[in-house]
């Protein structure tokens, strides 16, 4: 049986989310994953009569453990096929923390739409720095408001 958490977050500063963000990710055990969001936002009705509104494409940044790695993503850029229109400078600034773009992580498949990166266990506080670093990149601010989903497997 799968269980799934959400939550509202604000926190005070970078270096605080970054720290609950990092107990979080700490704490996942195999197959487990977290995501932390801003909350979804809706665009204009769509659809027969206009009655469906439609998500807009929010940032995000999301992790996944999978012994004996810790696997994360990044909301990815339109350029390729992502969800998040990025200035060229916002694209070379996640770079330049370690995020590849599809099928330019080695050993990874390239159908991905958002950056990437797979870090062994121990490294986890450079990768969790990494996506809030990404976050900030992308233009939000800790005190959010912030939506935090955790999956986990219950046997």
């Amino acid at each position: 049986m799968k269980g799934e958490t959400e939550q509202t977050w604000s926190e005070p500063s970078w270096e605080a989310l970054r720290a609950h963000l990092l107990d979080e990710v700490a704490r996942l055990e195999e197959l487990e994953n977290v995501v932390l969001t801003e909350p979804v936002t809706y665009g204009p009705p769509t659809g027969l009569l206009r009655k469906k509104p439609r998500p807009l494409p929010g940032r995000f940044v999301q992790f996944l453990r999978v012994d004996p790695w810790m696997s994360a993503e990044v909301v990815g850029a339109t350029v390729f096929g992502g969800d998040w229109e990025t200035t060229p400078e916002q694209d070379a600034a996640i770079r330049a923390l370690g995020w590849y773009a599809p099928g330019e992580q080695p050993d990874t498949a390239a159908s991905t739409t958002n950056y990437r990166n797979d870090l062994p266990l121990a490294e986890v506080p450079a990768l969790v720095a990494n996506a809030v670093a990404a976050l900030e990149v992308l233009g939000l601010t800790p005190q959010g408001p912030w939506t935090f989903l955790r999956h986990t497997r219950r046997d």
